[in-house]
């Protein structure tokens, strides 16, 4: 891949990609961010670095997006490399575990907020809300657990 796309849009990145790569090929992280027209900086202050990393995000995020829905491509991250073309016969496995990690982190969090309470300074009626909450988040792990197993 060292063909160079001359337009810094990264929708004609994703329609290069939808055309000229194949299930399992991996697109290295230096050759996209060559497309988009990104410079990796070798030195400098912890902001350059985080400028660098988010928009690098940014465009993968879009580009992932675009290549999904418009071409029905995904995209696996192969850590340090770059993005692994996802052959349909892996992506719903993958979409599972990724949708699997995300809710675990974000029922976590509602979790540990639930938990954290200043209990004792709650109004009666909403240490109810709370404790209703908690009741409610239980079912919801205990729903999770069962409709995202692995087992039929």
């Amino acid at each position: 891949m060292n063909d160079v796309i001359n337009a810094p849009d990264w929708i004609e990145v994703d329609d290069w990609i939808a055309s000229n790569t194949e299930y399992g090929d991996l697109i290295e992280h230096d050759w996209l961010q060559k497309q988009f027209h990104l410079e990796k900086p070798e030195y400098g202050k912890a902001e350059v670095f985080d400028k660098f990393n988010f928009d690098y995000m940014q465009y993968m995020s879009n580009m992932s997006k675009y290549l999904l829905e418009e071409h029905a491509l995904a995209l696996q991250n192969v850590r340090g490399k770059g993005y692994r073309v996802v052959p349909p016969c892996e992506q719903i496995g993958i979409a599972k575990k990724q949708a699997k990690n995300e809710l675990h982190r974000a029922v976590s969090r509602y979790a540990s907020h639930l938990q954290y309470i200043r209990y004792e300074e709650l109004p009666s009626h909403e240490q109810r809300r709370r404790d209703d909450e908690a009741a409610k988040l239980s079912q919801m792990r205990q729903m999770m657990r069962r409709s995202l197993s692995d087992k039929p």
